[in-house]
């Protein structure tokens, strides 16, 4: 797969597969792997159904990427797994636009699916879990690693009755006002992480 080099420049990373199938059902479907894994600076780390989008921390101490055992869902990170999510408990992905602050001292993912037959969505920062939202795109933290903004969707096949009709994007746990349209889907923090600002509309 891809190669990836840390930051510092110390470390490589890279996707792989594991295992064939051996008869034309089992394939059916798959990319061709029983199994996948990630690889860092030649070791091969646990095995799992699927492997998400990998990424180094800004100080290229860590890595962490989404991964299923089948069963459950998880981010990994550093070859542990963090908190499992079951498909009873969401219908989930686990680990959507996993990220690290720019100081490494945190780490942020989007957990999306459907519960109960609404769409619901939810930031998991440091182990905590935020407010339900139908739909989160993508998340972005501050440039001194306190505040957290992300967008939240509520539009087309997820869309929700118990939240209103368009886009809003929501910092520090406080919801904005709602639009129909967010350009690039993200907010932009001024250097000192004080003040954020982002282009919306309704047409």
């Amino acid at each position: 797969g891809e190669f990836k080099i840390s930051p510092d420049g110390r470390h490589v990373a890279y996707y792989t597969g594991v295992g064939v199938f051996k008869s034309e059902e089992q394939y059916e479907g798959s990319d061709g792997w029983m199994e996948h894994a990630i690889v860092v600076d030649g070791k091969i780390g646990k095995h799992y159904v699927f492997v998400g989008e990998y990424r180094f921390s800004p100080d290229s101490k860590h890595i962490a990427y989404p991964a299923s055992n089948g069963e459950e869902s998880f981010v990994v990170m550093d070859n542990h797994e963090l908190k499992r999510y079951t498909a009873a408990e969401t219908n989930t992905s686990v680990g959507i636009d996993v990220q690290f602050s720019p100081d490494s001292k945190s780490i942020a993912y989007i957990v999306t699916g459907k519960k109960g037959g609404e769409a619901s969505s939810f930031l998991v920062v440091n182990g905590k879990k935020g407010k339900l939202y139908p739909n989160i795109i993508e998340l972005h933290f501050s440039p001194d690693s306190q505040r957290v903004a992300y967008l939240v969707e509520n539009r087309y096949s997820l869309k929700d009755s118990r939240f209103p009709e368009g886009r809003t994007i929501v910092v520090d746990e406080q919801e904005g006002k709602v639009y129909d349209w967010v350009r690039n889907n993200r907010p932009i923090f001024s250097p000192d992480s004080k003040r954020m600002a982002y282009f919306a509309r309704n047409e």
